[in-house]
């Protein structure tokens, strides 16, 4: 009987240490790339995360010197099992910069940073990933003409299958009417 409490004992103690473990955060380059024959520069980042937990990550970018300061806007969208708590743009390793915009929610972000110089940025995005895999994925863009770049959004594999569930859900209780 005293072994297997012993058991129990360090099983909890294991699964506790299990729990409590935190994704390791990263640093990751972006590299903002020339879209199309514009000015404008864009680049994409993505992050899968290690193990369930909090998590805040940073992407360090390079804004191109320009005659006029540019616009850069930041879109992320969670993917299956994040959430997002806090966005924060700074110039590397200085205190945060105040964005112009921000729509921060669970599932997304996009913030808006007006009349942006040129230099070496840190954007820092900080959430909770609920499980190992979880994933979010976002854009970084730079215009010189003050606009935003339109950016499509691209469905997860799990908002398919849960339309799909919906729609066979769906003609499920129709074809019980009709039966009926």
């Amino acid at each position: 009987m005293n072994t297997q409490l012993k058991k129990l004992a360090l099983g909890l103690i294991a699964s506790a240490s299990l729990v409590s473990y935190a994704h390791a955060d990263t640093t990751q380059p972006v590299n903002l790339d020339p879209v199309g024959a514009t000015m404008n520069l864009s680049g994409s980042f993505t992050n899968i995360l290690s193990a369930a937990g909090a998590f805040t990550d940073d992407y360090i970018f390079q804004a191109a010197p320009a005659a006029t300061p540019g616009l850069l806007q930041f879109l992320a969208s969670a993917g299956t099992s994040v959430t997002f708590n806090n966005v924060s743009l700074s110039y590397f390793g200085s205190d945060p910069i105040p964005l112009d915009s921000s729509s921060l929610t669970a599932s997304s972000i996009n913030a808006i940073m007006l009349n942006a110089g040129s230099g070496l940025y840190d954007l820092q995005i900080s959430g909770v990933a609920q499980n190992a895999g979880a994933n979010y994925f976002g854009v970084i863009t730079e215009n010189f003409d003050g606009t935003s770049v339109p950016v499509t959004p691209v469905p997860e594999p799990d908002a398919w299958a849960l339309l799909l569930a919906g729609l066979v859900g769906l003609g499920a209780v129709l074809r019980h009417r009709r039966a009926t």
